[in-house]
């Protein structure tokens, strides 16, 4: 496992097929026909996962460090990733009807299934987004009260009772924009996002990255620490 992770980009890999696909979502003037697409690009996603899920893992049960780990294999592989995106977005593309929540549960069940020691005290599955803010600048959006981005979170609040988190990164400096919602959001759907933690991008940082039971919280709020790798989440 040492060897696979080491030998990984210090970066994630650029999704251009899952970029190309959400610039091109309805206008956000267009909220219902707007949020339509991104849960369909969602339902796509998750069944998509699942399916991989069953062609990866082998019938008997296997620990959770095993799954988490073969599909880090599988996605470190640009060719078979591009081949995961672009199936989701072929999927997403036919416009499907499955409810979001209902295909993220079919997932997580899949994955319980297939595991002896599934997570109980902490989020087994992460949804991460790089370059979050392709979703914000959009040229179609301009003079809307809501961005892309904002309504991508939208969609995602219906989901915060399941147990995933989603994480997303930006190099763009001015992310702060990134933290108001559309002022058409209802109170009861401003769960996300949390504050944004700025974290400086260091492609290096695979030199020395963090290591398990060296860093403690003792330790991350330090100056060192923080100057390398930004306030703790």
């Amino acid at each position: 496992m040492k060897g696979s992770i080491t030998s990984a980009p210090a970066y994630p890999l650029a999704d251009r097929v899952v970029c190309n696909h959400l610039s091109c979502a309805p206008c956000t003037t267009d909220t219902y026909k707007c949020k339509a697409y991104l849960r369909a690009f969602l339902s796509s996603l998750f069944a998509t996962a699942r399916l991989q899920a069953e062609s990866l893992l082998p019938p008997s049960e296997v620990s959770y460090a095993y799954i988490a780990k073969a599909f880090y294999d599988f996605f470190a592989s640009p060719s078979q990733r591009n081949g995961f995106y672009e199936r989701v977005v072929a999927d997403a593309k036919k416009g499907s009807s499955a409810n979001v929540w209902d295909s993220f549960k079919n997932l997580e069940n899949s994955l319980k299934r297939r595991c002896s020691n599934w997570p109980a005290t902490v989020c087994p599955l992460i949804i991460a987004i790089d370059e979050v803010h392709v979703l914000y600048n959009r040229r179609m959006d301009l003079g809307s009260d809501c961005t892309l981005y904002s309504l991508f979170v939208s969609v995602l609040n219906k989901g915060f009772k399941h147990n995933f988190v989603t994480v997303t990164l930006s190099t763009e400096r001015r992310t702060t924009s990134l933290r108001a919602l559309s002022l058409q959001e209802r109170p009861d759907e401003r769960i996300l996002p949390p504050e944004l933690t700025e974290l400086p991008f260091d492609v290096y940082v695979i030199d020395d990255p963090l290591i398990c039971d060296k860093e403690m919280l003792a330790s991350v709020g330090l100056l060192e620490s923080t100057a390398k790798f930004g306030r703790p989440l």
